[in-house]
């Protein structure tokens, strides 16, 4: 990197952060304009933030000690268009009326309190993202009995994904990383991981 971490985050200059990480990737043969999705990420230098990410475009940042994965998920689900996944919480657990609304208050969703890639994307950010098509959705216009499916429960709605595969250097100062996860990413999209 060109410039020592306390020059980012003191100046609050995570997307400077983002455009040296790439120069340098690509000064090293990967170039960050053949993957749909970047993800750069490195120990705490003293931003204010955990992740940081472009809504519904590529770039994202992760400050973390341990690389933990939900927090990519996170950064990515808002690259994939996704906002936080919210709760409203009213009296008698009601889901009309008065009450208020908890960011980050939707415990079973990797966008919301769900630390653990166990949590997902819920289903309406799954349909967004283009994983769930029409038919996998019934729009429920009269009454009647209707059966409901888990869309959390960890298997795939595809009788045979395929296995994401990461390739790269697996050692060095920076070792970005490609990573082709048909089942992972939408629409067998490429992400390139930026370790600084």
């Amino acid at each position: 990197m060109p410039q020592p971490s306390y020059y980012y985050s003191r100046q609050d200059l995570a997307w400077q952060l983002l455009s040296d990480a790439r120069k340098a990737a690509a000064d090293l043969g990967y170039d960050s304009t053949n993957s749909d999705f970047d993800v750069v990420t490195f120990t705490y230098i003293g931003f204010p933030w955990s992740g940081i990410a472009n809504l519904g475009s590529k770039g994202a940042l992760v400050q973390d000690y341990f690389f933990r994965s939900f927090l990519t998920a996170h950064e990515l689900g808002h690259n994939f268009g996704n906002g936080h996944a919210n709760l409203w919480s009213a009296p008698a657990d009601s889901i009309i009326g008065q009450g208020f609304n908890l960011e980050y208050g939707n415990p079973f969703d990797v966008m919301g309190g769900a630390h653990a890639l166990a949590g997902h994307y819920n289903a309406n950010f799954k349909y967004v993202a283009g994983w769930l098509t029409e038919a996998n959705v019934q729009t429920v216009s009269t009454g009647g009995s209707y059966r409901l499916y888990a869309m959390d429960s960890g298997s795939s709605l595809r009788p045979d994904p395929p296995p994401a595969s990461a390739t790269g250097p697996p050692t060095g100062p920076v070792a970005p990383f490609d990573i082709s996860a048909p089942g992972l990413l939408p629409s067998r999209r490429k992400l390139l991981v930026l370790p600084c």
